[in-house]
């Protein structure tokens, strides 16, 4: 882990309990001498704390000292998914968030199965949990749309990826929208053909899953 999460971070004295706590503490075995990096992932701040006192099942932490990190991403990298199985998309958030996705936009096609229900606050956590892990210093934005029309409303330029689109070499960059499974009803495509900045495909003659693709699309701009 390449830092813990609270929201307070960057206040003077921070006072740590519940997981944070039995993390450091417990399962990690963290000792007074430590020094400690903290998040907000709302600033572009790294904070480093060192141990006030600890107790049973809390423990007060003094600011040290601030690092500033304000990397920007190099490409933007918006992908836009139509909604598949939730577990599905749990398993698949930390990658795209670990590839510098900006804004992660789900959609529910006509495909998508309407019992789907996405559960914004475990995304959240799932999200923060990433972060910590590889180190990002910003929250990934997710936005849900309650049909694709609304989305292609809220766009500029996006591209599509479909079956029988143009090679994506040489796009590096930009918002790219992957269907459910099974694709896109005839509906849904003529909107798709008015509103789309262009249809891609991969260089592949295989046929990919839905989370393949969104791996795929984001990796374009991370490399």
């Amino acid at each position: 882990m390449v830092f813990s999460f609270d929201e307070k971070s960057g206040i003077d004295l921070l006072k740590i309990d519940g997981e944070n706590f039995r993390h450091l503490f417990l399962s990690r075995r963290s000792t007074a001498e430590e020094k400690f990096l903290f998040r907000n992932l709302k600033e572009p701040f790294l904070y480093e704390y060192e141990v006030l006192s600890i107790g049973k099942k809390d423990a007060t932490l003094k600011l040290t000292n601030s690092f500033a990190d304000a990397t920007a991403a190099k490409k933007r990298c918006d992908i836009a998914w139509c909604v598949v199985d939730p577990k599905t998309i749990e398993k698949t958030v930390p990658m795209l968030n670990e590839l510098g996705v900006q804004n992660l936009y789900f959609i529910y096609s006509a495909r998508s199965q309407k019992n789907f229900k996405m559960d914004e606050e475990r995304i959240n956590r799932i999200l923060i949990n990433s972060c910590c892990q590889c180190g990002r210093n910003d929250l990934m934005n997710v936005i849900i749309f309650k049909n694709l029309k609304d989305f292609c409303d809220s766009q500029k330029d996006f591209f599509v990826f479909d079956f029988g689109g143009e090679s994506i070499d040489g796009i590096k960059e930009g918002v790219f929208l992957v269907g459910p499974e099974g694709g896109f009803n005839d509906e849904e495509k003529k909107i798709l053909s008015e509103k789309a900045k262009k249809m891609l495909s991969f260089g592949t003659k295989n046929i990919l899953r839905s989370e393949t693709a969104v791996v795929a699309a984001a990796s374009l701009c991370a490399i």
